[in-house]
C-alpha cells in the first residue's frame, strides 16, 4: 500500500487529471431485461394437467437507472490514501435527481380443479411499474443502498513511473417499492405488490498512457475501450422455477409451494429464462450517457 500511496500522491500524477474538469456530471446505463416462459411437462389423463408444452407461466422484468448526478471530490481521498486528488461520486439528498425504473408483468398458473369433463385453471399474478427516485425514501419507496465512485488509478501501482492509467467506475443501488397488485387465484386475494430491486455497475476501461489523459474529461470515456458488466434484479413471482428445457425424462420439478386442487401430484414444468441489456442511445456496452461535463 505503500508503493501505492506514493506513487498516487506525485505532483503530476493520475490522482488530479481531472480536477479541472466540471463539478459535476450525470451518467445513466443500460436496460436490464429478464425474461423467462413455463411450459407444462407432463399431461395425465382424467387429472387436472395443463396439456404438455402448454405456456401456463410468464415473467417479463426490467430494471434501469438514468441520469444519476455525480459530484466532483477535491483532497484526500480516503479509500487510496491520496492527497490532491480529484474523483466523482454519487450526490446524495434532494439534488441527487437520478431514477431507477423497474416494471414486472408476470403469470403462472397456480390453481386448478375439475369442473366437469373439463378444468378450471387460474393463475397466480405480478404486474406493475415504477419510477423512483435516488435522492432518498418517499411514500412506497424505501432506499437501502446508494453508493458509487468515478475514479483514475494507475494500471500497475508498484511501476507508476511507468505512466499507464485507467480509469474505473463502481455503482450500486437498492430498495424495496410497493406498486402494482399480487392476485392470488387460491386465496382469492389482491394485495399490493412489493418488489425488491437491485442495480449495480462495475467498469475498468483500457489503460491509457499518461499523455492520452490530458485534457480529458469523464464524458470521453465513452470514446474509450473497456470491460465491465451490469447486474440487475427485481423480484420475480415465479421465483425458484428453475428445471430448463427440455425437460429431462418428460417432467420438470414440482412447484415448490404447489396450489393445485383435488389431485394428488404439483404439475410439472420447465422454464426458458433469458437475460439481455438494453443500450438506448448505443454505448459502451454498459454506459449510454455521461454528460455535463462542458
Amino acid at each position: 500500500m505503500s508503493l501505492y500511496r506514493a506513487c498516487c500522491c506525485e505532483p503530476g500524477s493520475c490522482c488530479n487529471i481531472w480536477c479541472s474538469c466540471a463539478e459535476r456530471i450525470t451518467i445513466s446505463f443500460c436496460k436490464v431485461v429478464h425474461q423467462g416462459e413455463v411450459y407444462s411437462c407432463l399431461f395425465v389423463e382424467g387429472y387436472c394437467y395443463p396439456p404438455l408444452g402448454d405456456l401456463i407461466g410468464s415473467s417479463l422484468r426490467t430494471i434501469v437507472v438514468k441520469d444519476v448526478v455525480f459530484e466532483k471530490k477535491t483532497g484526500f481521498d480516503p479509500e487510496t490514501g491520496c492527497l490532491n486528488c480529484c474523483w466523482y461520486e454519487p450526490v446524495t439528498g434532494e439534488e441527487q435527481t437520478g431514477t431507477i425504473r423497474y416494471t414486472r408483468d408476470e403469470w403462472l398458473i397456480w390453481c386448478a380443479e375439475p369442473d366437469g369433463e373439463d378444468c378450471v385453471f387460474g393463475n397466480r399474478t405480478c404486474v406493475g411499474s415504477a419510477t423512483r427516485p435516488l435522492s432518498g425514501n418517499e411514500t412506497n419507496w424505501n432506499l437501502t443502498a446508494f453508493n458509487g465512485k468515478l475514479w483514475l488509478d494507475c494500471c500497475d501501482p508498484t511501476k507508476c513511473d511507468s505512466g499507464s492509467i485507467k480509469a474505473r467506475l463502481t455503482f450500486n443501488v437498492e430498495g424495496v417499492s410497493t406498486a402494482g397488485t399480487f392476485t392470488d387465484c387460491c386465496t382469492q386475494t389482491t394485495d399490493p405488490l412489493y418488489t425488491v430491486v437491485s442495480f449495480g455497475v462495475s467498469y475498468e476501461w483500457d489503460c491509457r498512457d499518461r499523455s492520452r489523459w490530458t485534457g480529458t474529461c469523464p464524458c470521453d470515456l465513452l470514446q474509450e475501450n473497456g470491460t465491465g458488466n451490469i447486474t440487475g434484479n427485481v423480484t420475480a413471482c415465479v421465483a425458484g422455477l428453475t428445471a430448463t428445457c427440455p425437460c429431462p425424462g418428460g417432467q420438470g420439478t414440482d412447484y415448490s409451494n404447489p396450489c393445485i386442487v383435488n389431485q394428488s401430484a404439483s404439475i410439472y414444468y420447465c422454464t426458458e429464462v433469458s437475460q439481455s441489456l438494453e443500450c438506448i442511445p448505443t454505448g459502451n456496452g454498459v454506459i449510454t450517457a455521461i454528460t455535463g461535463c462542458v
